[in-house]
């Protein structure tokens, strides 16, 4: 068993086993327990190449992507989403647009590790994800880890990944934990599990809020709960066949989202499944309100949609006879310790 915070510090050991070209540098990564513990060890075993850098994101996100356009794969930390933004032109105009400004043939080898910090205390300023930044940016693939194993697969894939790409990870996810197979191939971008047939009331997610998903599914005995769980967003975002195949044959569709829904990821998604008429009839929207996050607990709890959340509107919509019963105060405010490994997908759809 890992945790999530171990399944990515165990993928970038063998990543940079396995690639002698290959860095994390960032602020606090060559710590004894760097990173959140995500790099917890590495610099005693490549003290060369796990490098601690000044607060200075635009110049060290800048020199990663010059490292990524000679034939290394830097991959630089940033511990919140919000400290990435500094280094946006380096991400967003430099590393996406290399492969199209030279032809396909000059790769840009360049990967960043963002954190979504939602949890106690991390108020407005720390909890953003701004997932429609960049999953509205051509050449940059955009990795969403749902759970250990995903994380795991998705770190690995960095150390050798050609094609700019960002891994948003979820704090809140870091005690999850999960069975992991070291052997699996991490060459082949996994971009969607699938959790039940699909024949009946869906819910369609991504990042921590598959916990608050499979934790309905779980709860729901009266109604058959199934899960379409994005995981990455890749080439030029097209929705697979399956997916829309699954979605537009379920009855009633939930889609929870815990970042901003309004013209957010799952809003776009949304949007494509309706332009091609793949969408049931009954559709639910669960998100937070277009506000920012609250550092105050009280105001927290009113925030993010969570499995009461659901089961009380299936319940009052008369869709299932499930009673819901209300977070406790550690429920709603301290990351879950989540075993993953109970609940393995129906299926999983590649790229």
């Amino acid at each position: 068993m890992f945790s999530y915070t171990d399944a990515i510090s165990q993928a970038h050991k063998e990543g940079l086993t396995g690639n002698e070209k290959s860095y994390i540098i960032g602020l606090g990564v060559n710590y004894a327990n760097g990173a959140d513990g995500t790099t917890k060890g590495l610099s005693a075993e490549f003290p060369d190449r796990v490098l601690d850098c000044p607060v200075s994101e635009s110049s060290v996100t800048g020199m990663c992507v010059g490292m990524a356009s000679m034939g290394f794969n830097p991959i630089v930390h940033h511990g919140r989403v919000e400290f990435a933004l500094l280094a946006m032109d380096q991400i967003l105009t430099q590393a996406a647009k290399w492969e199209y400004m030279f032809g396909g043939d000059y790769p840009c080898r360049f990967s960043a590790r963002l954190n979504i910090g939602r949890q106690w205390g991390n108020g407005p300023q720390h909890t953003s994800s701004y997932n429609s930044l960049f999953a509205n940016t051509p050449g940059l693939n955009v990795l969403w880890p749902s759970r250990p194993s995903e994380a795991y697969q998705f770190t690995k894939y960095l150390h050798h990944s050609v094609s700019p790409s960002l891994h948003m990870e979820h704090r809140w996810l870091f005690k999850t934990l999960d069975e992991i197979d070291l052997e699996l191939d991490s060459s082949k971008l996994q971009t969607c599990a699938v959790y039940g047939d699909c024949s009946d009331i869906v819910i369609l997610t991504y990042g921590d809020s598959l916990v608050e998903a499979l934790k309905v599914r779980n709860s729901v005995k009266d109604r058959d709960i199934s899960i379409v769980c994005l995981t990455a967003f890749i080439g030029d975002r097209s929705i697979p066949k399956e997916i829309k195949t699954l979605i537009s044959n379920c009855k009633h569709l939930l889609v929870l989202d815990s970042s901003n829904y309004e013209y957010g990821l799952l809003q776009g998604v949304i949007g494509s499944l309706g332009a091609e008429k793949k969408l049931p009839e009954s559709i639910k929207i669960f998100s937070p309100p277009f506000i920012p996050v609250a550092t105050a607990a009280k105001l927290v709890q009113e925030y993010y949609p969570v499995c009461p959340t659901l089961i009380k509107y299936l319940y009052e919509s008369k869709l299932s006879t499930t009673k819901f019963e209300e977070y406790s105060f550690d429920e709603i405010n301290l990351p879950p310790e989540f075993d993953f490994s109970e609940h393995k997908p129906t299926s999983i759809i590649f790229e």
